[in-house]
């Protein structure tokens, strides 16, 4: 009938009133991008009734893609898994398990894991240079350099890894970044790039070559590049993968000896620095905008 000229908006806005009448209004965020769409929960008597973008949501004003717009499936579905679901080792079944138990197996082999593989201190040989107090015959004080094995404490593990998600906020990423670095795990950085998986491996190792003395290529093929670089002080492994053909996902997770008289956390934003620092050169030498999803 709108097309004959009749304005339904009225009689739209009563229907939408009626169904939600008494019902509680909740904001929230969208769950599944990073885009962070703003959406209106209504709930009654404890079930979501409706959902629907939130109008005065700074970023999508009340958009939501198809996703989003079908969000309440994800709770009113019979589909849905309401337990941990559990595959032993060889078997090919899954099982229902009791959120008590998944979450005591979690932490056991966390614990065994980060025990297993745990590294409190590494030796590694260092590059020090010295100027002689005095002058030679030329005039000119000679610079001197030495090479010397020295014990560095690290306290890290290098059998546990984290990778970020894109639709982590702020404050989640804050508590994950203090669970994981209690545990030992060393930064990582991971990025999105917005060029071809070929052209970021070649700007990688071109740019590894250049700067390190000791370039390790652990693989390298169609969908994944696997790098280890090393120099006197410090070593970052590097991993980039396609995730389409305009689009490369990389990780970097870097590598420090702690400082003498430094805390902890300072060696933590070195490392973190470093990472940060290998991405934002990889993009400037591919002269891209890179989207860094945990920092």
């Amino acid at each position: 009938m709108s097309r004959l000229g009749f304005d339904l908006s009225p009689v739209e806005a009563y229907a939408r009133e009626l169904r939600i009448t008494g019902a509680k209004e909740t904001t929230t965020i969208c769950c599944y991008c990073s885009v962070g769409c703003g959406i209106l929960v209504h709930t009654k008597e404890g079930k979501v009734i409706n959902t629907e973008g939130d109008p005065d949501h700074p970023v999508s004003e009340g958009s939501l893609c198809s996703k989003g717009g079908s969000l309440s499936q994800v709770i009113n579905n019979e589909n849905r898994l309401r337990k941990p679901r559990y595959r032993a080792p060889g078997s090919v079944a899954w099982k229902d398990v009791e959120w008590d138990w998944a979450l005591d197996q979690i932490a056991r082999r966390i614990k065994d894991t980060r025990d297993r593989t745990f590294t409190a201190t590494k030796k590694t040989t260092i590059r020090e240079k010295k100027v002689a107090d005095t002058p030679d015959e030329s005039g000119l004080s000679r610079e001197t350099v030495t090479e010397t094995e020295r014990e560095f404490v690290v306290n890290r593990t290098d059998g546990i890894a984290h990778v970020g998600s894109a639709a982590l906020d702020n404050e989640e990423c804050y508590l994950i970044q203090k669970l994981v670095r209690s545990w030992g795990v060393v930064h990582v950085a991971e990025a999105e790039i917005p060029a071809p998986a070929e052209k970021v491996y070649r700007a990688a190792v071109s740019m590894a070559e250049e700067r390190a003395p000791v370039v390790k290529i652990l693989k390298k093929d169609d969908e994944k590049l696997l790098l280890e670089v090393t120099d006197d002080i410090q070593k970052a492994s590097f991993k980039a993968e396609s995730i389409s053909q305009e689009k490369t996902a990389v990780i970097v997770k870097a590598d420090v000896p702690k400082v003498e008289g430094k805390e902890k956390e300072y060696e933590k934003e070195r490392e973190k620095d470093l990472a940060l620092r290998i991405i934002d050169n990889l993009c400037t030498k591919l002269n891209v905008q890179c989207s860094v999803i945990n920092k």
